[in-house]
């Protein structure tokens, strides 16, 4: 996280962890509140790969607090009769107070390995970009947690973001350079990878591209994991993050929730099986054609979505189009090659 100047002022640096988290949160510009069943909740880092949020204990409110502002917030915290007394200004025009016992920190890291928020329309090579989201999500919570929430593979594969050529595929409309440093532990990972893979060429040019980050370097290696020849390296790497990935929790919403998730998992895979297609949930297969189920998941608490959200499946399907009828392998069909087709539908 960058400087900022102090935003919440109360907090001593002997008090405990929550409070020093709120403090960062208050500092940083990104305080957000929601009040359910006597409990605040106070988001701290939630993406796909991990959930961390503040717990106001036996908490209530006087005043409002208004939801989507994006001006400048102030806090002042305080105490009394045992309680904390948390002051807010929402710019000139809004105050509110908070009265709660004390702060709890929930903190769980969950499987992410088959999430679907990455691709951009009309971009492509979405099989890369998916990679790109995964290993940045691992990144974000090794740079606010550390190895207490990244397994020592996550450590090394999440360095990869630190390899621009591999980060050139971002899954956001704006160039993710900004966000990450270019280092020559990168290049090594990306280098460890293909030789792994048993892609001599791009070992080749990862090892020289880690002594010397040349501009045409970087284009060539582009331009290679954009190709079929890559199909090795890109499914050696998939599975490498989906087995770090599983080692986590999976996200549980309740009975009821978990249930139709299920279900609705049943109902692709018994569609598919109609239409062909062999395999389990999440990979299909049949002559000339590859599916690959990918979801969207809401947060465990799912009030703190920012907006109307809910779980999702899209199918990422490859084909050969040439007539051949190819086993083009997972997301074949997205890399550059005569005779491939790929394209992500919803699964409706």
């Amino acid at each position: 996280m960058s400087e900022s100047e102090e935003k919440l002022f109360g907090v001593t640096p002997e008090m405990e962890k929550g409070f020093q988290k709120l403090k960062e949160i208050f500092d940083k510009e990104v305080f957000e509140l929601y009040i359910r069943q006597g409990q605040g909740y106070v988001p701290y880092m939630m993406n796909d790969a991990l959930e961390c949020y503040l717990v106001l204990t036996d908490c209530r409110c006087t005043g409002g607090y208004l939801t989507g502002y994006e001006e400048s917030t102030l806090g002042y915290l305080s105490s009394a009769e045992g309680e904390r007394i948390l002051v807010v200004h929402q710019g000139e025009e809004n105050i509110f107070t908070l009265w709660f016992r004390e702060i709890r920190i929930k903190l769980e890291g969950y499987q992410y390995h088959r999430i679907g928020h990455f691709w951009l329309e009309g971009k492509g090579q979405e099989q890369w970009r998916q990679l790109v989201y995964m290993l940045g999500t691992v990144y974000d919570k090794y740079e606010y947690f550390g190895e207490a929430m990244c397994t020592p593979r996550e450590q090394e594969l999440m360095r990869l973001m630190e390899f621009r050529p591999f980060r050139y595929w971002s899954p956001v409309k704006e160039s993710l350079d900004p966000y990450y440093p270019d280092t020559a532990m990168g290049a090594a990972v990306m280098r460890k990878i293909a030789d792994l893979a048993g892609d001599r060429a791009m070992a080749f040019l990862a090892g020289i591209y880690e002594k010397v980050p040349l501009i045409f370097l970087e284009k060539m290696i582009i331009w290679r994991m954009e190709r079929p020849c890559s199909q090795k390296l890109y499914e050696t790497l998939l599975n490498l993050v989906s087995t770090e990935a599983g080692k986590y929790r999976k996200r549980d919403y309740g009975k009821d929730m978990n249930e139709r998730i299920e279900k609705e998992r049943a109902r692709i895979q018994e569609e598919l099986h109609r239409r062909g297609f062999q395999g389990e949930y999440p990979r299909f297969g049949k002559k000339g054609m590859e599916v690959l189920a990918v979801e969207e998941h809401p947060f465990t608490l799912g009030f703190m979505e920012w907006e109307k959200f809910d779980f999702r499946i899209r199918l990422m399907i490859s084909k050969d189009s040439s007539g051949k009828k190819r086993n083009l392998g997972v997301n074949g069909g997205f890399f550059k090659g005569k005779g491939r087709e790929g394209q992500i539908e919803n699964a409706d």
